[in-house]
């Protein structure tokens, strides 16, 4: 599975982040990246692979968890 992340400055100069959905094609989440670096975003395809891993945080995850506890 794989998504992609989004990073653009907003009007007031501070990043926001936007996740996509997941994919289940790495191809799919390419091409969506691509067209999004088109646009001028910061753009890139993370894998739930690297998360399972330990490779990186899925906070959203973890903070749709923590509120249901």
């Amino acid at each position: 599975m794989h998504r992609v992340v989004s990073r653009w400055l907003d009007h007031r100069g501070k990043w926001v982040v936007d996740t996509g959905p997941w994919l289940g094609s790495h191809e799919d989440a390419e091409l969506w990246a691509g067209q999004l670096r088109a646009l001028g975003y910061l753009a890139r395809v993370e894998s739930i692979a690297s998360q399972v891993q330990g490779g990186g945080a899925d906070f959203d995850l973890q903070g749709a968890l923590a509120g249901m506890a």
